[in-house]
């Protein structure tokens, strides 16, 4: 059973991803955003200053918008990013409890 730390630390997660994906519905698109989902509907290997991790997880959202009927709205544009932002935050509160114990 885990103990209660890993269980507040995985509370607080899903509260903060919930809250992250209200905020996505919610608000507009600020203007970096609009530029990674630019760049997310001409894929490449890279840009100018950026990798493509984030024209690929905003093109995964946009896309999956569309397939619903949605089109690529605020809400699905941050999707992906927001989903992925929930799970590197489990992983890496993962990785400090195997490495420092429950209260890490």
């Amino acid at each position: 059973m885990p103990d209660r730390g890993w269980r507040d630390a995985l509370v607080v997660t899903a509260v903060a991803t919930m809250l992250r994906l209200l905020l996505a519905a919610w608000l507009p698109l600020f203007p970096d955003e609009t530029y990674y989902w630019e760049w997310s509907r001409h894929l490449a290997a890279g840009y100018y200053d950026h990798p493509p991790a984030i024209a690929v997880l905003v093109a995964m959202g946009a896309r999956l918008g569309t397939l619903l009927g949605a089109g690529p709205s605020p809400f699905f544009v941050r999707l992906v990013p927001v989903l992925v932002g929930g799970v590197a935050t489990l992983a890496g509160g993962g990785i400090a409890r195997r490495n420092r114990g429950g209260r890490a």
